[in-house]
């Protein structure tokens, strides 16, 4: 019997396991990461942004009245950033003066 033959196989069972793990590793995300604070933070969050979207509508004389039923809800809700309210007013202030 040849001891370099079963060294050969050896090395092919080897390779065959790493193959496997590598395949079975493949395809998957490695982790959800971290999940949320809890509702506490979502509801902060929402607070800030409804607060500063308020705020930037206030300074431009806007009321949720003059948006749209589903922009008011989404603003309402927080789920509208003040940057995002700001913006919407200044185009539509161009579209009206343009």
């Amino acid at each position: 019997m040849n001891n370099d033959d079963d060294d050969d196989d050896d090395d092919d069972d080897n390779n065959n396991n790493n193959n496997n793990n590598n395949n079975n590793n493949n395809g998957n995300s490695g982790g959800g990461g971290g999940g949320g604070g809890g509702a506490d933070e979502g509801s902060l969050a929402e607070d800030k942004n409804r607060e500063e979207a308020l705020m930037v509508m206030a300074e431009a004389g806007w009321s949720l009245k003059n948006f749209s039923k589903d922009l008011a809800a989404a603003i309402e809700a927080g789920r509208v950033l003040g940057t995002m309210v700001s913006r919407f007013l200044e185009l539509e202030k161009s579209l009206v003066l343009g």
